[in-house]
Parts: structure tokens; C-alpha cells; sequence
């Protein structure tokens, strides 16, 4: 026969009819004989230790705990560049797993507990630890803060020469005594008259417009006039570099199978005058020819 169990009240009230029960009977029992009596008692004490064998407490039927894990970041919001480090807890004792669990970012599992993020945008991080799932980390991750510390002030030097000029090494000379005292000073060489083999349409053009009639010259942000001769006057170039200057000016160039493309930008600390042009030049380096006359 199959054992019932019972609960505490369903116990008590069974123990309760067992009492009324032998009560009841006690004059009965005074009647029969002792065979008869004893066999009563025991069946009536065999049911009794059923019964207790039968019942279980609350506490036999208390629920194992489960383990959860947990995954945690030493950061969530970063800048491009900045590494990581995440850890996989369990529920069991706050005790650190990650050694055991595996870590995803996007979807994508990682070697390690630490992953650098090199891409602006948000990330979702996870867990598991054999059929466990963490919770999901959002990690945001923003481009790197550039502190705006003022503009850098370049100075264009325009060094008007030639080939065939016996005087204009010594311009030539005062450039290169210009890019020893600083790295400020953009140069771009200019050659005109008499048959120079590096003569262009777009330097002539330049040079007529600004009345350039003669070589050696040299035009100091393009309206200074840089006295000669210019290797004892490096210190009227030195002199145009400001500390402070109110407009910035940037460029970014690509060239694609002779197809160059320019991306130029423009700031300013103030407003300006709606006249302003922008020049763009577009130069060869590394030209060499032998020098004429005086040389």
C-alpha cells in the first residue's frame, strides 16, 4: 500500500481522533478479553507510527538555492581608445567566475576580461557560464575630446627667382636660414622670365598681379615686401609669427589616378570681412637645376 504523507495541522487532527477514539472504547475494552484489549492497543500504536513515519515537516521540503551571475564593468562611459575590464560574479558569495565564463561585446566573443574600444557608437556586453546568462551592459563609447587651444599662425613666404639669376641664391639662402629658427614658415618658389625651365602660366599670372618685376623678390604673407638682401633680414620673417590669431585654416588632400580631390576648412574666432578669398596652391617639390650666371 502507497504511504500518504500529511501535513502539521492534518497531523494533529489525526492524533486528536485517535484520542477521542481510545476514549471512547476504553469500557469496551474493560469487557473483552486480553487478547482482545492487547490487540487493539497494538493496531491502534501501529497506525500512530505510521502516521509519524508518514508526515514530513516544512523543512523537508526547502528549495536548493540557484546560482545567477552577474557581469559588472570598472566603466561605462568612455572615449575612443580606453580598455575595459569586465568581471562575472556569482550569487554564490559575490564570488568572481570570469576565469569560467565568456564574455561577448556585440555578439562577438572576447579572449579576455578586458576588451579597447576603438569605434564611437554604444555596445552591449554579456556573459555565460555554461547555461547561465548575465545581464546586459550597455558601454558608450564617445570620441575623444579635442581642447580647443588656439589657432597656429604659419607665414607664407613667396620667393620670386630663377635659374638663370645670379642674385638669387642669396634669397634661397635666407630661406633655409628662416626653416633653421622655426617650423611657421611655408615657402613656395616662384620662377619667371628668360626661358626658366620651371616657369608656369598660373606663377606668371600671380606675379603680374602683384607687380613682381624682378628676381630675387620675396612677398611675406603675400603684402610685406621682404627686404634684401633677405639672408641679413630673417628677423622681418620671424617677426610676422603671431602668438594669437583669430582664424584657422585646414587642409586634407587625396590624389585617385591623377584626380585630386581637396577638403578644406575654415574657422573663426570673430567675424570677418565677406570680401576673404581663399588661395589654394598646388605644388611640385624636389626640382633641382643647375644654377647660371654668378654661381
Amino acid at each position: 500500500m502507497e504511504a500518504t504523507s500529511f501535513s502539521l495541522l492534518e497531523k494533529d487532527f489525526v492524533f486528536e481522533k485517535v484520542s477521542e477514539y481510545l476514549n471512547f472504547t476504553r469500557n469496551v475494552l474493560f469487557k473483552n478479553n486480553i487478547m482482545k484489549k492487547l490487540k487493539f492497543i497494538l493496531s491502534a500504536l501501529f497506525a500512530i507510527v505510521l502516521i509519524t513515519s508518514c508526515t514530513k515537516t516544512e523543512s523537508d521540503f526547502t528549495t536548493p538555492a540557484v546560482e545567477t551571475i552577474t557581469i559588472v564593468a570598472n566603466q561605462t562611459i568612455i572615449q575612443t581608445g580606453t580598455t575595459v575590464t569586465f568581471n562575472v560574479l556569482s550569487s554564490f558569495n559575490n564570488a568572481n567566475v570570469s576565469n569560467a565564463s565568456k564574455i561577448f561585446v556585440n555578439g562577438i566573443a572576447i579572449t579576455s576580461d578586458t576588451f579597447n574600444f576603438t569605434t564611437v557608437g554604444t555596445f552591449a556586453v554579456y556573459a555565460t557560464k555554461g547555461t547561465l546568462t548575465t545581464n546586459v551592459l550597455s558601454i558608450q563609447v564617445n570620441p575623444v575630446s579635442v581642447i580647443f587651444t588656439g589657432f597656429v599662425n604659419n607665414i607664407l613666404v613667396e620667393e620670386y627667382s630663377g635659374t638663370w639669376c645670379g642674385n638669387c641664391p642669396r634669397l634661397l639662402y635666407g630661406v633655409d636660414l628662416v626653416h633653421q629658427q622655426t617650423n611657421k614658415a611655408i615657402v613656395v618658389g616662384i620662377h619667371l622670365f628668360n626661358g626658366d625651365p620651371f616657369i608656369t602660366t598660373q606663377g606668371n599670372n600671380l606675379a603680374a598681379n602683384l607687380g613682381v618685376s624682378g628676381v630675387p623678390t620675396g612677398n611675406i604673407n603675400r603684402t610685406i615686401s621682404w627686404a634684401g638682401p633677405q639672408y641679413q633680414n630673417v628677423t622681418q620673417v620671424l617677426n610676422e609669427i603671431q602668438s594669437n590669431v583669430s582664424t584657422g585654416i585646414g587642409i586634407s588632400s587625396s590624389n585617385t589616378s591623377g584626380n585630386i580631390a581637396a577638403n578644406i576648412k575654415l574657422s573663426y574666432k570673430q567675424a570677418i570681412d565677406t570680401n576673404t578669398k581663399i588661395t589654394v596652391y598646388l605644388v611640385e617639390d624636389s626640382l633641382y637645376f643647375t644654377q647660371r650666371n654668378y654661381s
